[in-house]
């Protein structure tokens, strides 16, 4: 195992996050973060949350260039106004970003996918602003309905992509709890899931094929070059990168619980990070978090 090569990044982090702690145990690093309280971290916090779904500069283009098309090539006289374009985006943006549960429903609060996915976005902004890795695509900007949660890996990035062929593959798995009990139930099953990744090659191939297919424009070559230096079976070191979302009472140092009492039995490098949320509930805080991202994409129409 190499020693974990995330930057010392103690303080303020992109405005959103603070780093409160960090410990190198042997091969192990284990970081703490902290959501900002400023005045304005809850518009920033949606702005984030907004933008991982929607993207209002590409969809006005969209809208029109598919009215121009069909001026050019159905001989249609296609009108439209600057307001019209306004409530097609306000539209859209409601029917991409996810919405709570049915009325009537009785599904339990911790499996809304606003707040797993809240969990997702946070881990995600954590897991760049703790090292130099890039993460090629968004599962959740991919997935096919966007009410239902997302499948695979939460986030992967990869880190060193300047000096190849060192490339190093962060395999992150981002849950939320307000579970009293530390460690958390979640973590068994980052634990398990892992696990999995490492030791089952065809699941890990899974996830690096779905990055080439679904990469950012600008990473696509780093992806392809990635999933062909695991194919070959070429050196690539793995990371294994557990994100815990805790509320302001629950988070303790023991929250890591395996993956710091036995973390050696991985056979990879860990790298914990934990981010304190400034409330005692995920589930309103993903609620509030998520209306208000609705209401600044009203604002900006």
């Amino acid at each position: 195992m190499g020693e974990p090569t995330a930057p010392d990044s103690s303080g303020d982090l992109h405005g959103l996050l603070t780093e409160v702690d960090r410990k190198l145990v042997g091969d192990h690093l284990y970081i703490k973060l902290a959501l900002n309280t400023s005045s304005d971290f809850r518009d920033k916090l949606s702005n984030l949350i907004r933008a991982t779904y929607f993207d209002k500069k590409k969809s006005k283009e969209r809208l029109s260039r598919a009215a121009h098309d069909l001026t050019k090539f159905n001989g249609e006289k296609f009108e439209f106004t600057d307001e019209q374009i306004a409530d097609a985006l306000a539209e859209e943006l409601d029917a991409v970003i996810p919405s709570g549960w049915r009325d009537g429903s009785d599904a339990p609060e911790h499996l809304d996918v606003r707040r797993s996915e809240l969990a997702e976005i946070i881990g995600r902004e954590a897991l760049t602003v703790t090292s130099d890795c890039v993460v090629p695509a968004s599962r959740i900007r991919h997935k096919e309905i966007p009410d239902q949660p997302t499948r695979g890996a939460d986030v992967i990035g990869i880190e060193s992509v300047n000096t190849p062929p060192l490339h190093t593959l962060l395999l992150g798995e981002v849950k939320g709890s307000g579970d009293r009990k530390s460690p958390p139930g979640v973590v068994a099953g980052m634990q398990t899931k892992l696990t999995q990744l490492t030791t089952d090659r065809r699941v890990l191939l899974q996830e690096l094929l779905w990055l080439c297919d679904n990469a950012d424009d600008e990473h696509v070559d780093l992806c392809h070059a990635v999933c062909l230096k695991f194919q070959f079976k070429t050196p690539l070191e793995l990371v294994l990168t557990p994100i815990l979302i805790r509320t302001t009472s629950t988070a303790a140092d023991t929250d890591p619980g395996k993956f710091a009492t036995d973390a050696d039995s991985f056979n990879y490098c860990i790298r914990f990070i934990s981010v304190i949320l400034p409330t005692e509930d995920l589930y309103e805080f993903a609620v509030e978090i998520y209306s208000k991202a609705r209401e600044l994409g009203q604002d900006e129409r």
